[in-house]
């Protein structure tokens, strides 16, 4: 009985010296930015693409503007629809998130954003604001396309808020 209590006792020891080592966490890999737009959209609204969604964000800035459809395929937490201010240093001009005109704490895939705004002027004075599956918030200009036809009418280029 003792022997089997010392080889049971010595098992234990070994087993937690040597068997119950669990690998360290690893930090979670960035998110790129590449990676962001190919799952966030920009479009412009139609009936044809908004009547598939049983419910919708709706965000009228501007009863005269343009309507657009922002939709995910993944989900975005502390979702915002913001205005954007803009200064401008050494001749560079740089962005810092303003105003938060929409939020949602989610913003998922099947519930999009329908928006009426107008754009105005060349430089850019909306944009979006989330938080990364990291917990990063990101922050992305709403750009009309100056591209052409064929080409989409607008799409997002990520900031650093105030940088």
């Amino acid at each position: 009985m003792r022997k089997r209590m010392v080889v049971l006792l010595l098992f234990a020891i070994l087993l937690s010296a040597f068997g119950c080592n669990k690998p360290e966490p690893k930090e979670p890999e960035p998110i790129t930015t590449e990676e962001l737009l190919q799952q966030i959209h920009v479009v412009r609204a139609t009936e044809e693409l908004t009547a598939p969604y049983k419910a919708v964000h709706e965000y009228v800035q501007d009863e005269e503007g343009e309507w657009l459809l922002i939709y995910t395929d993944i989900i975005l937490e502390d979702f915002s629809f913001i205005g954007l201010e803009n200064d401008t240093k050494n001749d560079v001009i740089f962005f810092t998130a303003g105003e938060k005109y929409f939020t949602t704490e989610q913003f998922v895939p099947g519930k999009p954003l329908l928006l009426q705004f107008r754009p105005i002027g060349t430089i850019p004075w909306h944009g979006i604001s989330f938080e990364d599956a990291n917990g990063t918030m990101r922050y992305f200009i709403l750009v009309q396309s100056t591209r052409g036809e064929g080409e989409a009418p607008y799409f997002f280029i990520e900031f650093e808020n105030g940088k």
